[in-house]
């Protein structure tokens, strides 16, 4: 019942995919005392203490767009998989020598696939019947830090819309990236995505919650995620319960727009320094 079209890569460029995919495979390394795991908990904030499945570490080619320079450097590499565990593409996410994400201008993020727009995802733990979708890796293991849920990342908006679970799935909890809104179409994209993948899940029968990291996007940056909600609540986790009572009301039609009002609900999770105006009205109450 729930089919993606998979869209083949002009030959040539599918045989350099493939080149370069087994280039990668040759020397893979764990995460776990590497360069990467210095990123994941130095730069994202992440515990990481864990078994992680399909994420890697490696010193691999990294040709620099806006220099067009070629060099080797470490990444942290994704490994997406298809419904059926068929290797289909890997992310590369670049590093510095300090742990650090190289900067945007030097091509700090790369994906290498077989296919285009499929559903294949980063499964970074073993399947269950309740488990969590997000966009990213580092989203994907702060929800999976904040709720203890089996998490996969999809890594961009269009694989989220694609994304189906394994069949022991049966409750899918969808970590949603709330983008600022698009100035042309007032969308934000990452939560239309969202939107999309519940619609597809509740059609075939499959109970769905749509979750977004409910805070108000702060003006200097573009997009909020559980990755950066995480940071802002650390400590706290989030049972089923929770979870459920945390979800917001989807839009019966698709085309329809959630109110902002929906992200209200994780407001009393945060730290009062995270929202002004609820700082503004507890100091009232307080005098």
């Amino acid at each position: 019942p729930l089919v993606v079209q998979k869209q083949e890569l002009d030959p040539s460029k599918k045989a350099l995919a493939e080149k370069t995919i087994a280039e990668i495979e040759s020397s893979l390394y764990l995460v776990k005392n590497s360069l990467a795991e210095k990123y994941l908990r130095e730069q994202r904030g992440l515990n990481i203490d864990y078994p992680v499945e399909n994420l890697y570490f490696s010193t691999i080619h990294h040709y620099d767009t806006t220099y067009k320079s070629e060099s080797q450097k470490p990444a942290l590499l994704a490994r997406l998989t298809s419904y059926k565990g068929e290797l289909e593409a890997y992310q590369r996410i670049y590093l510095k020598q300090s742990g650090e994400k190289l900067e945007r201008k030097q091509t700090p993020k790369l994906t290498t696939n077989t296919m285009l727009d499929s559903a294949a995802s980063v499964k970074l733990f073993p399947s269950a019947k309740v488990m969590g979708i997000a966009e990213g890796v580092e989203t994907a293991l702060a929800a999976h830090e904040l709720s203890g849920l089996p998490i996969d990342a999809a890594i961009n908006a269009k694989r989220l819309e694609n994304w189906f679970p394994p069949k022991v799935c049966t409750v899918v909890y969808i970590f949603s990236d709330l983008d600022q809104p698009d100035p042309k179409t007032g969308k934000r994209p990452g939560y239309e995505s969202a939107v999309k993948l519940y619609h597809k899940l509740i059609k075939v029968g499959i109970q769905c919650y749509l979750l977004t990291p409910g805070v108000d996007i702060p003006e200097s940056k573009h997009s909020w995620d559980f990755n950066d909600f995480y940071n802002s609540v650390r400590g706290l986790t989030f049972n089923e319960s929770q979870l459920k009572s945390l979800a917001i009301d989807v839009p019966a039609n698709k085309n329809e727009r959630s109110s902002d009002e929906t992200y209200s609900n994780w407001k009393e999770y945060a730290p009062i320094d995270i929202y002004p105006e609820k700082q503004i009205i507890e100091s009232k109450g307080g005098s």
